[in-house]
């Protein structure tokens, strides 16, 4: 605080000795300082953003991806339909998002803009090969910086022919890949990671047709909507991925008991099935009228004056007219009609792939320490008795086995085994440490610390840009000196003192340094005039003392 108050007058002082138009020059300059001070501040915290993928992206790309570096706390911009981060962050964004899978299928024209350094006066083939050569390095650099990889390299063979006769040849790739121990785990993902990276930015090639190598180990990738699993260590990792997620599943709900031990089993179903159903819907079927058909049938009777009831077995005619004595007509129509029905087909198309995974049991083993911890929380600290302890265990056993069976939709309680097993019992330690309220004040006032670093700065600057413009104070003038008093000195002279040189322009000396100056010129005059004179002084000095 003293020092800073001393700059402050000491800036006072000095500006108090400018004239009008150089306080207004310094005021100025302090103006543009602080404003540039700022304007460095401010663009030198935005780092200079560049695109993902230089092309245009689709919707569900653009949320896909911004979901994933949200969760990564990577800032982003969204301009468009391109997706900007930091340029230093570029290829650590890109292997991020292919190692989960968040980048769009198709991304070779983003990807041709990123590696394109081609010479318009190299031949054609020699821009091929360098374009090659420059993709599969950008590749290798984008997977190595991939989690728990060390060391990558791409080769791509783009050579691409149809033939007739049904014997083509389509691109390939082979990528070499060593892991770290960290990696070792999440070989599958990582082989699917590199080979979605690869295959997305060459045109034309499969992800089959990518050859992944990890540490001396091949490893096949299939292409999307591949039905069966094809070998064994397919099904193995597949079934290790689902025992990881379902075992994960259970320890993150029963994260409140502290040393619990889970197992899960997993069948893996590796068929496909597929099947296909061609039914008729009763209910929306319709019938309609196609055809009818008309039949007439006429009777002519017997004469009039025929005895009624001669004949008994014959049918009743009724003359359609005429008089009593014209014989009688009877007339009959039947009508038939043709019903078509026109069936209401249902298509059912069902397909299962191969790598659905059942949990076929669990088992979930508890340390003792745990019921002996709900026993004490709920009696004061009292110690259980066995009996007790029995009971808390069974009611216990059954919520966790009700928990486990939701998590894994596992219907029978005898697929779940859950038992204790014997620790020593350690109760929780309840310890707070004070935290220091150093980074917190520094966290909430970060800005205004900053302003005053800057202000301070600007201060010392200033101060010294002042004490370099100002113009140099005038050398101290010494005062007349009085009259010599003449004292008597013997008769042989010794020397004469006269009058000194006039003091140089522009030269900061004080008055005792300016006396010593000129005693050192009369002395040295003395002597070259007189040496002898000087010498006889010298001696009587000397006597004297």
């Amino acid at each position: 605080m003293d020092l800073l108050k001393a700059q402050l007058a000491r800036i006072q002082q000095q500006l108090g000795g400018l004239t009008a138009s150089q306080k207004m020059l310094a005021g100025t300059l302090v103006a543009v300082m602080v404003l540039t001070l700022m304007w460095w501040a401010k663009y030198a915290g935005e780092p200079e953003m560049e695109p993902v993928l230089n092309q245009s992206l689709a919707q569900e790309d653009i949320a896909q991806i911004t979901t994933r570096l949200d969760s990564k706390g990577i800032h982003y911009q969204v301009s468009g339909d391109k997706i900007m981060v930091p340029a230093d962050r570029k290829l650590e964004v890109l292997a991020d998002l292919t190692y989960a899978h968040a980048l769009p299928h198709d991304f070779k024209s983003g990807f041709d803009e990123m590696v394109k350094q081609m010479n318009p006066l190299d031949s054609e083939s020699r821009d091929e090969a360098m374009y090659n050569e420059a993709k599969a390095r950008s590749l290798a650099e984008v997977i190595r910086r991939m989690p728990g990889i060390a060391d990558a390299t791409v080769i791509i063979d783009p050579t691409s022919e149809r033939r007739f006769n049904g014997d083509s040849i389509q691109p390939t790739a082979s990528v070499s890949i060593t892991t770290r121990q960290d990696g070792q785990a999440h070989v599958k993902q990582i082989a699917e990671a590199a080979a979605d990276w690869v295959a997305g930015a060459q045109a034309g090639l499969l992800r089959s047709r990518v050859n992944i190598v990890i540490d001396g180990v091949p490893r096949r990738v299939r292409d999307p909507g591949d039905g069966d699993l094809p070998d064994g260590d397919s099904v193995l990792d597949t079934t290790r991925e689902y025992d990881d997620y379902y075992r994960s599943k259970i320890a993150e709900h029963l994260g409140f008991i502290k040393g619990a031990f889970i197992s899960v089993n997993v069948l893996v179903d590796n068929t496909t099935s597929h099947v296909q159903q061609h039914t008729i819907d009763e209910k929306k079927s319709m019938k309609t009228e196609t055809d009818i058909e008309t039949r007439t049938t006429e009777t002519t009777g017997g004469q009039g004056g025929a005895d009624a009831g001669v004949a008994p077995n014959t049918q009743l005619s009724i003359p359609s007219g005429g008089g009593g004595g014209s014989p009688g007509t009877s007339t009959t129509e039947d009508d038939k009609t043709k019903i078509a029905i026109l069936p209401s087909y249902s298509d059912n198309d069902t397909k299962k792939p191969a790598g659905t995974a059942t949990v076929t049991s669990a088992a979930v083993r508890v340390p003792h320490s745990y019921f002996v911890g709900i026993y004490k929380d709920l009696n004061g600290g009292k110690e259980p008795d066995e009996a007790a302890l029995k009971q808390i265990e069974a009611s216990e056993f059954d919520n966790i086995r009700k928990e486990v069976k939701a998590c894994t939709n596992v219907n029978t309680d005898d697929a779940v085994v859950v038992a204790e097993y014997n620790d020593p019992y350690v109760p929780p330690a309840v310890t707070q440490q004070a935290a220091s309220p150093v980074p917190a004040i520094v966290g909430t006032h970060a800005k205004e610390i900053a302003v005053g670093a800057l202000a301070f700065l600007s201060l010392f600057m200033v101060s010294m840009m002042v004490r370099k413009g100002s113009p140099a104070p005038l050398p101290a003038v010494a005062a007349a000196p009085p009259e010599p008093t003449i004292h008597p000195v013997p008769s042989d002279l010794a020397g004469e003192v006269g009058e000194g040189d006039p003091l140089l322009d522009a030269m900061e000396l004080d008055e005792d340094a300016v006396k010593t100056q000129q005693m050192l010129d009369q002395v040295e005059k003395m002597v070259s005039a007189n040496p002898d004179s000087a010498a006889t002084l010298v001696k009587r000095w000397l006597n004297r003392t």
